[in-house]
């Protein structure tokens, strides 16, 4: 996932305490409210908050190694003699409008998904769907616990969930606020929760949601830095492992990051453990080691910074016609900063700014550009219109090829009429010997394969991972047993107020 104006002005909130009604209230503090309420839209992290909890997914991500578990199968999916696979759906799943989930409505709404209809054709068989695969996916199951798998109806102009909630009338983007679907299975303790938008103030620190935090406007998010959320008082804490990282994406499209030597200087010329220090007092702990955060195993990269080296490489190019056609038109680098705070990135309007100046630092001339709206960035990042993208991913699944593939595939670059919130290779790269290493390792999940598409990825350098970011969630005393998945979305309905 990647990732509404940041800083537009949030809705107010009740103090804890003021009635019966702020009681049963689930207060979730964000930095910037949701961009969309539809699955197959949910790119960012926030949407995939107030998403997760309205639309069940097939299956849900396991918590340790072992097999996805099922939610709204019966159980696990049985592969087929002709390899197909098939599952049988539970009988006592119902859309929020009353509505009974059967295995047409659960086929139609994957039928709708491109991750899934890129890897199997769908069709339901009485209380059966059979998925028949048009590429390998040994981890077919992992595939359909992704937000985006969410199963949708559309009832009344509005998409209706079979999820433990909601939405409330009249809730919006803005002011968004769920309540108990009567016809869940799974029963929310929580009668209510309301999303409360603390933007960031204009040196980019989350002080308003601090100070909501601490006064019990909020009981629980999961937006703050590790560094933010120490000096918070009056709260619990959880430091969960890494599981984003922070990215600048390298435009392999645009001249003149159309040469890999150029896009190999720009690795070089970045300081990581510097740009860790703007958001992290122990630097060193959160700097990329490569693509995949540490939740999915150590890999490294071996880009190291080096600026005289940098330097040296652009000069190099000096005689060669692009070059000197690129710098004769005395063009900037673009460079796209992601509109709004995230887990992987707290201060990124002061990290792309260092990333200009070191890049300055070896002769080029870098234009930062902050999108005011969520919008407006992903009109860019679509378009590739940009020669760098600073951004992150937070892993969708515990399968370190999926994040890898989702980066580096050469099918998973966006474009005007991308409609999967996987297609993320802003990089643009299309390479026969990448996709190649990324089929490798789907066929032999092994660290030797792994290590390969690293090394690869560094060669080809459509991208340089910055920082990895830590899954951080803090909650009020009052909120018990709320339970987070590995990639930190909170299952609200687990939890209950004291």
């Amino acid at each position: 996932m990647d990732r509404g104006d940041a800083r537009a002005e949030g809705p107010s909130v009740t103090k804890s305490g003021a009635g019966d009604d702020a009681d049963e209230t689930l207060r979730v503090g964000l930095l910037a409210p949701p961009r969309t309420l539809n699955p197959r839209e949910a790119f960012d992290l926030v949407s995939a908050f107030a998403v997760s909890q309205i639309f069940e997914t097939p299956f849900a991500p396991p918590k340790g190694d072992g097999p996805a578990v099922p939610i709204l199968f019966a159980s696990p999916l049985v592969t087929m003699s002709d390899g197909t696979r098939v599952g049988r759906i539970r009988n006592d799943a119902r859309f929020s409008d009353g509505t009974p989930l059967t295995a047409q409505l659960l086929a139609a709404s994957l039928g709708a998904v491109t991750e899934v209809t890129a890897l199997a054709d769908i069709r339901a068989r009485g209380d059966e769907v059979v998925f028949t695969p048009t590429q390998d996916s040994p981890r077919f199951d992992l595939v359909l616990t992704q937000t985006h798998c969410g199963v949708a109806a559309l009832r009344g102009g509005r998409l209706v969930g079979t999820g433990p909630y909601m939405l409330a009338p009249n809730a919006r983007l803005d002011d968004l606020r769920l309540v108990r679907n009567p016809y869940a299975r799974q029963h929310a303790d929580i009668e209510r929760v309301t999303f409360v938008v603390h933007p960031p103030d204009k040196e980019g620190r989350p002080r308003s949601l601090v100070r909501a935090l601490e006064s019990g406007e909020i009981d629980f998010t999961t937006m703050l830095s590790r560094t933010d959320a120490a000096g918070v008082q009056g709260v619990r804490k959880l430091f969960q492992p890494s599981n984003s990282t922070a990215i600048l994406y390298l435009n392999v499209e645009k001249a003149p990051l159309d040469d890999v030597r150029v896009r190999r200087a720009i690795a070089q010329g970045i300081d990581r453990v510097a740009l860790a220090a703007i958001s992290y007092a122990n630097p060193l702990a959160f700097v990329a080691g490569s693509l995949l955060p540490p939740s999915m195993g150590t890999a490294r990269d071996r880009i190291v910074f080096d600026r005289q080296a940098a330097r040296d490489q652009l000069a190099a190019l000096a005689s060669s016609p692009a070059w000197k056609t690129w710098q004769g038109a005395q063009k900037k680098l673009r460079l796209v900063v992601v509109w709004a705070p995230r887990p992987y990135l707290p201060q990124p309007q002061l990290v792309g700014d260092l990333i200009a100046a070191q890049l300055g630092e070896i002769g080029l001339d870098v234009e930062v550009i902050v999108p005011k709206t969520a919008d407006a960035y992903f009109a860019h990042a679509r378009l590739g219109d940009y020669e760098l993208l600073l951004t992150g991913w937070v892993s969708d699944t515990p399968d370190p090829a999926d994040f890898l593939d989702v980066h580096l595939r050469s099918g998973r670059v966006p474009s005007a009429r991308t409609t999967s919130t996987s297609a993320v290779n802003r990089g643009r790269l299309r390479s026969r010997e990448m996709d190649e290493a990324l089929r490798k390792l789907r066929e032999e999940p092994t660290a030797g394969r792994r290590d390969e598409v690293v090394r690869l990825c560094a060669e080809l350098c459509p991208l340089v991972p910055l920082l990895h970011g830590p899954n951080v969630v803090v909650h009020a005393f009052r909120l018990r047993d709320l339970e987070v998945s590995a990639q930190g979305v909170p299952w609200f309905h687990t939890g209950r107020l004291v």
